[in-house]
């Protein structure tokens, strides 16, 4: 910040101070860079159900509206998010470009939130990210429980599939295959939310130095101005003591040279003229 120019400052500054309308803007350009990236990516298959990429736009974008407020509302954007991502795995796609955003909601609400309520946080994120690993494991491996997903009658999904529908014992090549993709899967997300745990919590201390950094200058200039004050007030005080000592020694010898005066103006012309003008001459001092 040292090398900003006044201009660059002041831009930080108005982003700092409107943070509602700086995130709002954040979280348009995603969906628009988002919804552009739908078209060109197939997602798979839900939990419940296997949307049609209209819908998947749709869950896209409920997804990022939270983050319009992540920096204001950091707590209610957070379980707003939660929540509309627990929908998004029953309902919708099991994997969308959108959940990534579910890291930088984390961030939010241990950066901005209350710190009183971050231990309910990380362990909300852990529970919605141990549920996401489960639903895209086995939206993966078994398809969608309603709708079609792979074709049943081949691979290790369609066998999954098959058995789950029937009521079959399922076989032990599916079992391992969906173990696999769950163990991979839940790997993923806990580094996922372990460093971005961790990035939050040395933010979050970043930021409290810096405030504790800025109370510590603001006191330090609140007591040397005070400092300031009390040495004028002193100084005044010594100037006035200074002054009313001159003056009342000027004022004792006006009185005695005017006292000699009165005596000598009718005996002594000369003197009295001269005891005139050491009176002028002091009072004009």
């Amino acid at each position: 910040l040292e090398g900003m120019t006044p201009g660059l400052h002041r831009v930080m500054a108005w982003i700092r101070s409107h943070v509602i309308i700086t995130d709002t803007f954040t979280a348009a350009l995603a969906l628009l860079l988002v919804i552009g990236a739908d078209h060109s990516i197939a997602y798979d298959t839900g939990l419940l159900f296997s949307p049609s990429p209209p819908i998947q736009t749709v869950w896209s974008a409920l997804l990022i509206l939270p983050m319009a407020l992540r920096r204001r509302f950091p707590r209610s954007s957070a379980l707003a998010y939660a929540a509309l991502a627990v929908l998004q795995l029953l309902f919708g796609p099991c994997l969308l470009i959108s959940d990534l955003f579910a890291l930088v909601m984390l961030y939010s609400v241990i950066v901005y939130g209350d710190p009183r309520v971050t231990r309910r946080f990380i362990l909300l994120a852990g529970g919605v990210g141990a549920f996401a690993a489960l639903a895209i494991s086995w939206s993966t491996i078994a398809g969608p429980l309603f709708g079609t997903g792979a074709d049943p009658s081949s691979d290790i999904r369609g066998s999954f599939q098959r058995n789950i529908r029937t009521g079959q014992p399922l076989s032990d090549e599916g079992l391992d295959a969906f173990l696999q993709t769950l163990g991979f899967g839940a790997a993923a997300i806990a580094v996922c939310l372990l460093s971005t745990i961790v990035l939050a919590f040395w933010q979050r201390a970043r930021l409290l130095t810096i405030r504790m950094l800025r109370e510590r200058n603001t006191a330090i200039a609140a007591r040397e101005n005070e400092e300031r004050t009390i040495a004028a007030l002193a100084e005044r005080a010594r100037i006035a003591r200074d002054m009313h000592d001159v003056v009342a020694h000027t004022l004792s010898i006006i009185i005695v040279q005017s006292d000699g005066g009165r005596y000598a103006g009718a005996h002594d012309p000369v003197v009295a003229r001269r005891t005139m003008e050491t009176i002028r001459h002091e009072s004009e001092r």
